[in-house]
């Protein structure tokens, strides 16, 4: 049981935010000191969310496009024949910089420091209201168990194997799909920058409304599909002849990647537990891979420059990732419900620590699910 100290303080002990507490749970040592119900503003979020986000984004952007720019490389590559001539290594980038970015970056809140006390505090009482937990040193085999028992677990493998295999197919042979629309090696190269613009527009979009409307993230993704779907549509219904709506069907495609980075948001929000949390990440990371693996292997030489089979796949897959959606939608509604039903007054119920401690999305009775 977390105990919470009986003076008030509006800061966190500077204790509390060693990077080596003795306790493994480091929501434990955070509290240790502090009042549940120390306040702050709306302001005070507000500043601390964007200082957070100025740090951290830009590393993040970095570390993936730098991730990205070998798999672009090598389908340009392809496309200009000279993957042998360049000598694409792009992990060697990777490596890098992944040096400063493990340096700089925290692993939790309290370990930023980069953050005042005070603004470590106010960090911490958001994850709080978030209900997801802190940082946890020891690993529970209880918690990894449940993340294979979970059903919303294997809806989610199934749905990043079903997204990505479309991502590995377009990845890899993009380039190549726009040459037999009928373009030259040049123009192909051209018209394949737009590509990256739609992708740009649809991620600002989607993350925009995500954050302006809540429980909208699954609703945003099945649109995004559903873009996707007609993107892929016209690229294998339409007559060669009308090249210009093959390349707009092209452009609409990237509508799955906006779903797949929305997805990210949505597992982070939805599994709580140290433990459960890594394993799940690990598990979405094999799942990740297996796709992007499956997605060019359904590219058949003997069918280029057209791919038919590589679209119905395609196709096929978006269609799944819909369904699933579907169902996560109706899970989460479901046992959201449930649990407002066993805790008529929510606030009356909340724990003040209940976000920060160790507890899994299933254990914790105040954690609601993000739709």
């Amino acid at each position: 049981m977390v105990q919470i100290g009986t003076e008030k303080s509006d800061t966190l002990d500077t204790k509390a935010c060693d990077l080596t507490p003795q306790h493994p749970d480091i929501a434990l040592g955070t509290l240790h000191g502090t009042t549940e119900d120390a306040p702050y503003t709306e302001a005070e979020n507000h500043t601390v969310l964007r200082k957070i986000d100025w740090f951290l984004l830009p590393w993040l952007m970095g570390t993936y496009l730098i991730q990205f720019v070998d798999k672009t490389c090598i389908s340009y590559a392809a496309l200009w024949g000279m993957k042998e001539e360049a000598h694409l290594v792009g992990d060697q980038y990777s490596f890098v910089w992944a040096v400063p970015f493990f340096l700089f970056a925290a692993p939790n809140p309290t370990a930023a420091k980069w953050l005042s006390s005070a603004e470590k505090d106010i960090a911490v009482k958001r994850v709080s209201e978030n209900k997801t937990g802190l940082d946890n040193k020891e690993f529970k085999f209880y918690q990894a168990r449940e993340a294979f028992i979970d059903p919303q677990v294997w809806i989610l493998i199934l749905f990043v194997i079903a997204n990505n295999i479309p991502n590995g197919g377009i990845s890899a042979f993009g380039p190549l799909i726009i040459e037999g629309f009928g373009y030259s090696k040049l123009g192909t190269t051209l018209l394949g920058m737009p590509f990256g613009g739609a992708q740009v527009l649809a991620l600002l979009i989607t993350g925009f409304l995500a954050g302006k409307i809540k429980n909208c993230r699954i609703i945003l993704m099945c649109g995004g599909l559903v873009v996707s779907i007609l993107g892929m549509s016209l690229m294998y219904a339409l007559p060669e002849e009308n090249k210009l709506g093959q390349l707009f069907g092209y452009y609409l495609a990237i509508g799955f990647s906006a779903t797949y980075v929305l997805s990210l948001g949505l597992i982070q929000a939805n599994i709580a537990g140290r433990t459960k949390k890594t394993v799940v990440t690990a598990a979405l990371f094999i799942a990740y891979c297996v796709g992007n693996l499956i997605g060019p292997q359904l590219f058949f030489e003997r069918e280029e420059p057209h791919y038919s089979s590589g679209f119905i796949a395609m196709i096929i897959c978006l269609a799944l990732d819909f369904i699933l959606l579907v169902i996560l939608h109706r899970l989460y509604m479901h046992k959201n419900r449930k649990r407002d039903a066993s805790q008529p007054s929510l606030e009356a119920n909340i724990d003040g620590t209940s976000g920060l401690t160790d507890l899994t999305d299933m254990e914790n009775p105040s954690f609601r699910y993000v739709v």
